[in-house]
């Protein structure tokens, strides 16, 4: 396998902590393009991540960077005009991509689930709760009518929703956008799924209810040992939440590692911008936040080289017509940029963070 530019990617390595059986999910080169009228928007283009037993992943970047289409793409929910083009989604032993629809049917909701970004688009609004949670377990469980309703109870118990017997009964419409939420999140933990994908899980929500329901889920990831792929824009979400980080920028992972080194060390130029537009409670307030200069390209306009050229303090001659590869460098993270030399492989695929920074991490 290439990259857009045609040389090869070095090979996808698993990290070294990671023990025979605690790998989950193991994503390969991965690519989801939309065929559109004008041409091919390249959505998710070569991105290959892990994720480990109870461990957090975090993807983080710009809006229309791939975050989601990546998630849908694991899930496989993607609809035309959208096609998974390449690469492998490996589930424990088996690729989710070469399975039959019905068998794909049997691990959505049930070893994998996800929540939405919205909640009120997400939840069918002529269904009551219950019916909704009843639906996922009546697909995926063996249950009686009273055992659906007892773990429709005690699911919305979990997730901290009052007088859950009386919320049974409600339709969407009738909650507030942070009941809705955890309603979503209830119906993904129904079947005590192994891995969650949240899709920006607090967006919309007051600042208040953003907390509540990032504790939640810590909560119930502590409580069940299950892995979590953590989508959103917000480093501070990520520096609370997250083991490992993946920084995509159009489509690409730019820079991959663990969160303390990220935090400590940015390498990636626009990792290093994302955080310094970070505002700060050491930040004069006469001081002007940093930002990136610049715009993302257009995904039907991408230019020859690297894509992050327009908007790099630190751009070079070889930005303009060569497209990076994702490197290793001594520390164990990987990152795609020009000015790190570049390492020779002849390898597929893309490599993953070797380490765990051992020195703590920025959520300590």
């Amino acid at each position: 396998m290439s990259n857009s530019n045609g040389a090869p990617e070095p090979r996808m390595e698993l990290p070294e902590r990671v023990e025979k059986g605690d790998l989950l999910l193991s994503v390969r080169n991965l690519r989801t393009h939309f065929r559109v009228r004008d041409g091919i928007v390249r959505a998710v283009d070569g991105v290959s991540y892990a994720i480990e037993r109870g461990k957090t992943l975090g993807l983080v970047g710009e809006s229309g960077c791939g975050k989601s289409v990546s998630a849908l793409s694991v899930m496989r929910l993607i609809r035309p005009p959208g096609d998974i083009v390449e690469g492998e989604v490996m589930w424990q032993d088996r690729d989710l991509r070469t399975l039959s629809d019905r068998e794909m049917r049997s691990v959505r909701g049930d070893e994998i689930s996800m929540i939405f970004q919205e909640p009120m688009t997400a939840l069918n609004p002529v269904f009551t709760t219950g019916n909704q949670i009843g639906e996922v377990l009546r697909e995926h469980r063996d249950f009686t009518r009273k055992q659906r309703y007892e773990r429709t109870i005690e699911v919305l118990r979990l997730v901290g929703i009052p007088q859950p017997e009386q919320r049974i009964k409600a339709y969407p419409h009738e909650l507030s956008g942070g009941m809705r939420q955890r309603v979503m999140i209830a119906m993904a933990l129904a079947c005590e799924p192994q891995l969650l994908l949240a899709d920006e899980p607090t967006t919309a929500l007051d600042v208040t209810i953003q907390a509540q329901i990032l504790e939640l889920i810590r909560e119930i990831r502590a409580r069940t040992g299950m892995a979590l792929l953590l989508i959103t824009h917000d480093l501070g979400v990520i520096a609370e939440m997250a083991d490992d980080v993946a920084v995509m920028y159009t489509g690409e992972v730019v820079e991959y590692a663990d969160v303390g080194s990220l935090f400590a060390a940015p390498k990636h130029p626009y990792t290093r911008g994302l955080m310094t537009s970070i505002p700060s409670l050491m930040t004069d307030r006469a001081e002007r936040l940093s930002t990136i200069r610049g715009s993302v390209p257009h995904m039907m306009r991408l230019p020859l080289g690297c894509l992050f050229q327009s908007r790099c303090p630190d751009a070079m001659n070889i930005c303009r017509d060569n497209r990076p590869q994702l490197q290793r460098l001594e520390d164990g993270r990987t990152v795609r940029c020009h000015l790190y030399p570049q390492r020779p492989s002849g390898h597929d695929g893309e490599p993953l963070p070797q380490a765990r920074a051992t020195a703590g991490s920025a959520a300590s």
